[in-house]
């Protein structure tokens, strides 16, 4: 094989042998060359010359077993491409159902990663294609399904206003932007006639992880009537944290909330004075709490001191005696 030709190689591309067979994989295919039929060079698979087979990469898993490369057949295929031209909702839903439930579960997880799954969201998402929320729902509640696969996902769902939909997603997908979070908290507040629905999927927000930097700065683009509204939310459920240890929010992140808000927002915050109220009752409520368990920390104490086992320390020198007493 030419030098040149092995450094023109794309640095994503891999090579695999496996008995008579040369497989190359790039970005969108594998190609296939048998030693004993065509001349072997890369120039030749990389171009699709000397009639190489080629398939799609997503209709391709690696047999570690057998040590081989299997096909995953035409009707894996024909399924895909017909879940992707499908325009109606019940139709293309039982497609997505037949082809989920015929691959094993690590056929899922590659499915989920492929640039198949990428291409039917920006299909499902786009404004121009029907608009499928149950399909997307059957989707997202198959659990693999990272927010990286489909990045305006929670906007489109956000411009529909499908709330349900949106809590799947919310207590689904995997690796939730914070742009997403504070771009979803925007929608759900402003309103004061708030529906049940609706503080659940605040709640469930709010229990999401996040990194402190990145959310600070997303934080801050929330417009500030609306951080007023969290802050009194998050008092609320300062209370109902405290007092149940299985509550979402949990108690640290109702007081990690509560901090990056009034980091975020602290300069509005000083001059506003019809805000201040709100930090009196929150101040109130903080301090109610802290000699609350100021208290429970005390008993904590004397408990620890009741609990404790009495350990004697026994000395090895020591040893029984008696004392006889004689009379002469």
């Amino acid at each position: 094989m030419c030098h040149h030709t092995i450094s023109s190689l794309p640095l994503s591309t891999k090579i695999y042998t496996t008995g008579h067979n040369l497989y190359v994989v790039d970005q969108h295919s594998v190609s296939v060359v048998q030693f004993t039929t065509h001349p072997v060079t890369l120039s030749s698979v990389i171009r699709k010359q000397a009639a190489p087979v080629t398939t799609p990469l997503e209709a391709i898993y690696w047999s570690a077993d057998e040590n081989k490369v299997c096909n995953e057949g035409s009707e894996s295929m024909e399924s895909t491409e017909a879940l992707l031209r499908c325009t109606n909702e019940r139709q293309a839903t039982k497609y997505w159902e037949e082809m989920w439930l015929a691959k094993s579960d690590s056929q899922r997880h590659r499915l989920c990663c492929s640039t198949f799954m990428r291409e039917l969201f920006t299909n499902l998402t786009d404004s121009k294609l029907p608009w499928m929320p149950h399909l997307l729902e059957k989707i997202v509640k198959s659990g693999h399904i990272s927010s990286s696969v489909s990045p305006n996902l929670i906007r489109v769902i956000l411009e529909h206003k499908e709330w349900k939909l949106l809590r799947t997603c919310v207590k689904l997908l995997c690796d939730i932007s914070e742009s997403d979070v504070v771009l979803c908290l925007d929608s759900l507040l402003g309103d004061d006639l708030m529906g049940n629905l609706q503080e659940d999927i605040i709640v469930d927000i709010l229990a999401l992880p996040y990194t402190e930097d990145l959310l600070k700065n997303e934080v801050r683009k929330l417009p500030f009537l609306k951080s007023v509204q969290l802050l009194k939310f998050l008092r609320t459920k300062l209370n109902i944290s405290a007092s149940l240890s299985d509550c979402l929010p949990d108690y640290d992140q109702v007081a990690s909330w509560i901090g990056l808000l009034l980091d975020a927002h602290s300069t509005s915050i000083i001059t506003t004075p019809h805000v201040w109220p709100l930090l009196t009752e929150l101040q109130s409520t903080i301090l109610l709490q802290t000699e609350l368990f100021s208290e429970l920390q005390k008993i904590d104490v004397l408990l620890n001191q009741i609990n404790q086992p009495c350990n004697f320390n026994k000395n090895s020198n020591i040893f029984e005696y008696s004392v006889h007493r004689m009379v002469l």
